[in-house]
């Protein structure tokens, strides 16, 4: 096999990068496999499902031992280097991405976890969607992404940081309509997740108004609501949901309330976060003071 340098590793999106193969195949067990065991013996290899930059930035940490990451590149770059099995890069991006999460980065970890378990970040990520839900679906357009079962997973959630039941109902509509034709089927399935005891009755009538509702023959399949024009249709909706939706207010099991006081050389801050449920590996900051209280009156 020819590996003198005058070989390429070719991106579907049009990358193409000339490389050493002994070099790749010495540092890494995964061209190790592709440039001398038996998957053909071509010049150029065709990286599926890699993109441009990420692969340059892989190849970047093979021939220099150094990986550059951000917001933006963390993700793909975990996900990458796990598939090319180089895991010292797996385990500086893992923990770049859980250091530095925020509520733009969060999602695409969660799907990138929840696709591949052995990652070991999706109840971080989990959880970090959960303090921050309100924030996080207001910034992230494509709720639409997200699988069925990871977004139950989300909204079953007691400790879900929502404002009000509205923003929940919102995200479903989102998802809903992401895949209208296909995901109709599962309306009624998801309105187990709307805490009739957190929904007021304006935000009831909304619901089963809606066309996602009145229109959809899955909803009058199970029987849902009966005749709209019934006087006593709200009554019914509210039995429904009484019977299969989530039991509860969304109220978590603890809030801790954390004075969180950090002196820095020329300056020093004074923030308050919020975490739930015994939790504390993330925060959600709700606050600054001037001052660092000496005692809290439960």
């Amino acid at each position: 096999m020819n590996s003198s340098g005058d070989e390429f590793l070719l991106t579907e999106d049009g990358g193409k990068f000339k490389i050493s193969r002994n070099v790749l195949a010495e540092r890494c067990s995964y061209f190790q496999a592709l440039f001398f065991g038996d998957f053909g013996d071509g010049t150029d290899v065709l990286l599926k499902g890699i993109d441009t930059e990420t692969l340059e930035n892989i190849l970047v940490y093979l021939y220099s031992g150094n990986i550059h990451l951000n917001e933006k590149n963390a993700t793909d770059i975990l996900v990458v280097s796990d598939y090319l099995l180089i895991k010292p890069v797996v385990q500086k991006s893992s923990s770049f991405v859980l250091k530095e999460m925020t509520s733009t980065i969060c999602v695409p970890q969660f799907l990138a976890s929840w696709g591949i378990e052995r990652l070991g970040t999706f109840n971080i990520c989990h959880r970090f969607i959960v303090i921050h839900f309100q924030e996080v679906v207001s910034l992230y357009e494509e709720i639409g992404i997200i699988p069925l079962e990871a977004l139950k997973a989300v909204l079953r959630e007691k400790s879900l940081n929502a404002s009000d039941e509205k923003v929940v109902w919102n995200v479903f509509v989102r998802w809903i309509q992401f895949d209208l034709i296909d995901r109709l089927q599962f309306v009624p399935e998801l309105l187990k997740y709307i805490s009739l005891e957190d929904a007021d009755k304006p935000l009831l009538n909304d619901v089963i108004c809606h066309n996602l509702i009145k229109e959809n023959n899955f909803c009058k399949k199970k029987l849902i609501f009966s005749e709209l024009q019934d006087a006593d249709h709200l009554q019914n909706f509210r039995q429904f949901l009484n019977t299969n939706n989530m039991s509860g207010l969304r109220i978590p099991t603890n809030i801790h309330l954390i004075f969180h006081h950090c002196i820095k050389t020329f300056s020093s801050d004074k923030n308050i976060y919020l975490t739930f449920d015994g939790e504390i590996e993330y925060w959600r900051k709700v606050g600054s003071v001037e001052y660092f209280p000496d005692y809290i009156i439960h």
